[in-house]
């Protein structure tokens, strides 16, 4: 079983995150009521922001289509207001072996599109917590 986890983490030595959160209207299906799925971190001007549904079963393609749309509605205004650094940090938890495709050859092209770098860690968890992730998450444990 693998389990996904992607963040987005965009930065930029000129970038003004106050100035873009300020002249931004995010829907709710990109920012949730209560912030949950954002970082706003002022002070050094980073913007975290990841999927309302924080973990998925590997391979869940309206997860990852959720971070392109992200970058389609804003990668231009984050741009204009100083970002230059786009990392799609993805995170890969497993319980025996990881065999992984980070997104599929058509989204790799789109975000290509975007200049944007994709890190990635995998850790391996044990069986207990691959089944409190799958319970937590509501998505079904795989043995």
């Amino acid at each position: 079983m693998v389990v996904q986890s992607i963040r987005l983490f965009i930065v930029g030595d000129l970038f003004s995150l106050k100035d873009f959160v300020d002249n931004s209207i995010f829907p709710e299906d990109i920012i949730i009521k209560d912030k949950s799925n954002v970082s706003f971190d002022f002070e050094r001007d980073i913007l975290r922001i990841w999927h309302p549904k924080v973990y998925t079963k590997y391979h869940d393609d309206e997860y990852e289509k959720w971070y392109l749309k992200f970058l389609e509605l804003y990668h231009s205004k984050l741009v204009q207001y100083g970002a230059d650094d786009f990392q799609l940090e993805y995170y890969c938890f497993f319980l025996k072996q990881c065999n992984i495709e980070i997104f599929s050859s058509y989204l790799i092209k789109e975000f290509s599109k975007f200049n944007v770098s994709i890190p990635f860690t995998c850790v391996q968890y044990s069986q207990k917590r691959m089944k409190e992730l799958a319970n937590e998450y509501n998505f079904g444990y795989e043995e």
